[in-house]
C-alpha cells in the first residue's frame, strides 16, 4: 500500500507542476513586456510636447520630499543629570575619605597609607604615582586637589558627553586644568582622577528627535502636477522620472493587450514543446515517468523563479544583472538528478525564455546574446557534468560552463561587429563567466532537498558513497573482511538484476555495498567472517544466536543513521531480510523444543517496499545460497536461484515491492549471467520448467529446505557436504 501511495502522489502532482509552471511562465513574462512601447518608451524622444490633462496629487515625490527633510533634522540629545551628579559625588566621597583617613592621629605609615588608598578608598585604577601623591601631600593640599577636581569633572559633564565623544572630553581634563599652586605631582593626580570620572552621560531622546523630524516632514507643502503643466518637450529623452508622471497621470497603458496576448501564446507553445520532448526522452533508468515529470517540472519552476529574482534586482536597483542570472541552474540540476537528456532540453528551454525575458535595449523582443550565453553555458556545462563523479568534479565543470558563457559574448561582438572596449567588456564577460557557477551552487544547494522530497537519490551521492575509500566501507573492509567480499558479490548481482528491469542499478550497487554493516557490530557471528575457525553458535542456544543474527539488521540503521546515509540506502539494509525466517537456528530450536514456533525466528521486517530494496534482498540471499555449493554445476546453481526466488514468493516477501512476474523473471536471467562470469562459465537456461516455478500463496515454513534469508545460519545446501561451521 504505500509503495502504491508513492507512485499515486507523482500521477497526482505532474498535471499540477505544469499548469503551475505554465501560470508562472506567463506572468514572468508578462512583467517584462514593456509597455506601450509604440508611442511612449523609456530613453526614447517625445515626438511631441505633453502636457498635464488634469491635476494629480504627486504623493511618491511629496513623499521623497518629506523624507529628505526629515533626514536632514539632527537627532536631539539630552544630559542625563543624574549621572553627572553620581560622578561629582563620587570623586566627593573618595577624597573625603582619603582626607579622613589622612587626618588621623598618629597618622599610619606612609606605605600603609599608600595601600589604604589603593586597595579601600579608591574607586577609580590610578597609576601608583597617584597613590603616592595622595598619600603624602598634606590635607590642605588634599582639599585644593578636590575643589579643582569637582570643578574640572562638573563643567565638562554638565556639558555634556556622548559615547563616541569620550576619549575627546577626558582629554578636556588637561586643556582645562586651572593654573594653580598645585605642585605637578598634585596636578598630574587631579588630572588623572578627573579623566576617570568622565563618562558618557548624554543619551538619545528618541521622542524629541521623531517629533522635530516630523514638524520638518509636516512643513513641506504636498507636490501636486497642476493641469497644463509640460511634462516632456518635444524631441526631450523621457527619462524614468518622465515616465512616472506619465504613468501617474494615466497617460501610459499598463496592461497593453497585444504584448500580453502574444506572451500567453509564446508560453502556451513552450509549454507544450516542453512537455512533449519530455515524454520523448529517456530519464535515468529506475525513475518512474510520473516523479521524472514532478521533478523536472519543479526544476524548470525554480529556474524561472531563479531568473525572476535578477530581473527584480536589475529593476530595482537600476544596474544590470542580466548576465549574472543563473540561467542553467534548471538545467543543472535536472541533469544531477534525471540525467543529461532532461537538464539539456530544460537548458534550451530556458536559453529561449531568457532570450525573451531578458532584454538589455528597450524595445527588444528577443536578446541574442543572452541566448548565446545561456545555450553554451548549459552545453558545455552538461558535457562536463557527464563526466563528475563528485561534488569536487562540480566547480570545474561551472569554470568551463562559465567560460564558455563569456565566449558567447566574446563572440557575439565579433560578429555583430560590436566595439570591444575594454571596461565595456569586462562588464559583460565577469557577469557571464560567474553566472554558471552561481547556477551550480544553487542547483548543488537544492539538490538534496529535491533528494529527501522525492526519494531519488543523484548519481553523484551515490557514486560518492560507493567510493572504496569510504570510511564506513573501509570499516567493514578491515573489521568484516567476508562481509566486505560477501557484500561486493551481492552488489555485482543487484546492479546486472536492477538493469534488467530498468531499476535503479546504482542505487542497487550502493545498497548492497552497505545492507549488511550491521556485521561489523559481531563479525565472528557470522559465517563469512569465520576464517575456518570454530562456530560461536555452537555454544549458544539457538534463540540467543537468533537474537545475534537479528541484531545486525537494527544495527546497520543505527551506523547509517549516525552517518547520516540518504533514507533509501537505511531503507535497503533495514528491509533486506523482510520477514524471512531464520531456518537453521529455528531448525536447531526444534531439536529441543518440537513446539518452537516458526515466527519467533522471522526477521522484524518490515518487507521490502520498492523494487530496488527487493532486488538487494535476492541478490543476498542468491549469493549466499550459491556460495554454500561445493563445485557447483550450470544446473546445480541454476536450480539454487530459482528456488531462492521460489521461496521469497511464496513466503511472500515479495508482496509489497511491485515486482511483477515479468521482472522477476528478468532478475532471475539476470543473476544466471551474472553468476556464469563469476564461475568462469555460461549457465544455460532455462533448465526447469518456467510452468508453476513462481506461484501465489502462502509462506513456507519447512526447515529441510535451504535457508535463503542470507547466509546467516544457512544449512549445507542439498548434494554438498555438511559445513563444519553452521554458524551464520
Amino acid at each position: 500500500m504505500l509503495a502504491s501511495f508513492r507512485r499515486l502522489v507523482p500521477r497526482l502532482f505532474r498535471p499540477f507542476v505544469w499548469v503551475l509552471y505554465g501560470l508562472v511562465l506567463f506572468f514572468l513574462l508578462a512583467q517584462a513586456v514593456r509597455v506601450n512601447q509604440a508611442t511612449i518608451e523609456l530613453g526614447s524622444r517625445a515626438r511631441e510636447r505633453i502636457v498635464a490633462p488634469r491635476t494629480v496629487y504627486d504623493a511618491e515625490a511629496t513623499q521623497r520630499l518629506r523624507e529628505e527633510a526629515a533626514n536632514k533634522v539632527e537627532p536631539v540629545y539630552t544630559v542625563n543629570d543624574a549621572i553627572t551628579q553620581v560622578q561629582l559625588n563620587l570623586v566627593r566621597r573618595f577624597y573625603d575619605d582619603v582626607i579622613a583617613f589622612r587626618g588621623q592621629e598618629p597618622e599610619p605609615p606612609y606605605a600603609d597609607r599608600i595601600k589604604k588608598i589603593k586597595d579601600e578608598l579608591s574607586p577609580f585604577s590610578l597609576p601608583d604615582d597617584a597613590y603616592r601623591t595622595l598619600a603624602g601631600v598634606p590635607v590642605e593640599t588634599l582639599m585644593a586637589m578636590e575643589n579643582v577636581t569637582l570643578y574640572l569633572v562638573e563643567q565638562i559633564l554638565r556639558a555634556g558627553v556622548r559615547e563616541e565623544e569620550l576619549e575627546r572630553a577626558r582629554g578636556l581634563v588637561d586643556e582645562r586644568m586651572i593654573v594653580s599652586d598645585l605642585s605637578p605631582a598634585a596636578r598630574t593626580t587631579v588630572q588623572e582622577i578627573g579623566r576617570r570620572a568622565i563618562v558618557p552621560n548624554v543619551t538619545l531622546d528618541k521622542e524629541a528627535t521623531e517629533a522635530a523630524r516630523k514638524k520638518a516632514a509636516d512643513s513641506v507643502s504636498p507636490v501636486y502636477i497642476y493641469e497644463g503643466d509640460t511634462i516632456v518637450d518635444e524631441g526631450q529623452v523621457i527619462n524614468s522620472e518622465v515616465l512616472r508622471k506619465l504613468k501617474l497621470l494615466g497617460l501610459v497603458d499598463p496592461f497593453p493587450i497585444k504584448p500580453l496576448a502574444g506572451t500567453a501564446l509564446f508560453a502556451l507553445v513552450n509549454l507544450g514543446a516542453l512537455h512533449v520532448s519530455f515524454r520523448r526522452i529517456p530519464f535515468r533508468s529506475g525513475i518512474p515517468q510520473d516523479t521524472a515529470h514532478v521533478v523536472a517540472g519543479f526544476s524548470a519552476l525554480l529556474g524561472l523563479l531563479a531568473m525572476d529574482a535578477f530581473f527584480w534586482l536589475s529593476e530595482a536597483t537600476g544596474r544590470n544583472f542580466i548576465y549574472l542570472a543563473p540561467f542553467a541552474m534548471s538545467s543543472f540540476l535536472a541533469a544531477l538528478i534525471l540525467g543529461t537528456s532532461a537538464g539539456l532540453v530544460l537548458g534550451a528551454h530556458h536559453a529561449l525564455v531568457a532570450a525573451f525575458f531578458f532584454k538589455e535595449r528597450v524595445g527588444q523582443i528577443f536578446d541574442v546574446p543572452v541566448f548565446l550565453e545561456a545555450l553554451l553555458t548549459v552545453g558545455v556545462g552538461l558535457y562536463r557534468l557527464g563526466r563528475a563523479e563528485t561534488r569536487r568534479d562540480l566547480v570545474g565543470a561551472s569554470l568551463w560552463s562559465g567560460s564558455a558563457g563569456a565566449f558567447a559574448f566574446f563572440l557575439y561582438a565579433l560578429l555583430a561587429n560590436e566595439p570591444l572596449a575594454f571596461p565595456d567588456a569586462l562588464q559583460r564577460f565577469v557577469p557571464a563567466f560567474l553566472s554558471a557557477p552561481l547556477a551550480m551552487v544553487l542547483a548543488a544547494g537544492v539538490l538534496p532537498a529535491f533528494e529527501a522530497s522525492f526519494g531519488i537519490l543523484s548519481p553523484m551521492t551515490l557514486l560518492e558513497l560507493a567510493n572504496p575509500n569510504h570510511p564506513l566501507l573501509r570499516k567493514i573492509l578491515l573489521e568484516a573482511p567476508g562481509t566486505y567480499h560477501h557484500s561486493l558479490m551481492v552488489a555485482n548481482l543487484a546492479e546486472a538484476a536492477a538493469e534488467a528491469i530498468d531499476a535503479d542499478g546504482l542505487l542497487c550497487r550502493v545498497g548492497a555495498y552497505y545492507h549488511d554493516v550491521g556485521k561489523t557490530v559481531r563479525p565472528a557471528y557470522f559465517v563469512e567472517n569465520e576464517m575456518g575457525g570454530p562456530s560461536p553458535h555452537e555454544h549458544l542456544s539457538p534463540f540467543v544466536s537468533r537474537d545475534i543474527i537479528f541484531a545486525h539488521v537494527a544495527d546497520g540503521v543505527r551506523i547509517l543513521e549516525e552517518h547520516r546515509f540518504p533514507k533509501a540506502i537505511v531503507d535497503i539494509a533495514a528491509q533486506h531480510h523482510g520477514t524471512s525466517v531464520l531456518r537453521y537456528f529455528y531448525a536447531r530450536a526444534r531439536e529441543h523444543d518440537p513446539d518452537a514456533r516458526v515466527e519467533a525466528f522471522r526477521y522484524p521486517g518490515p518487507k521490502p517496499q520498492f523494487k530496488e530494496a527487493a532486488i538487494v534482498m535476492l541478490a543476498d540471499s542468491v549469493e549466499a545460497t550459491v556460495r554454500s555449493l561445493k563445485q557447483p554445476t550450470p544446473q546445480e546453481v541454476e536450480a539454487a536461484v530459482s528456488e531462492v526466488i521460489h521461496e521469497k514468493i511464496e513466503d511472500g516477501q515479495l508482496g509489497e515491492c511491485d515486482l511483477t512476474m515479468r521482472e522477476i523473471e528478468l532478475i532471475r536471467r539476470a543473476f544466471l549471467e551474472t553468476l556464469a562470469g563469476i564461475f568462469h562459465r555460461r549457465i544455460e537456461y532455462p533448465k526447469l520448467p518456467s510452468t508453476g516455478l513462481f506461484r501465489e500463496g502462502g509462506g513456507s515454513d519447512s526447515e529441510t529446505s535451504r535457508d535463503s534469508s542470507g547466509g546467516e545460519g544457512a544449512p549445507p545446501a542439498s548434494g554438498t557436504e555438511p559445513s563444519s561451521s553452521p554458524s551464520p
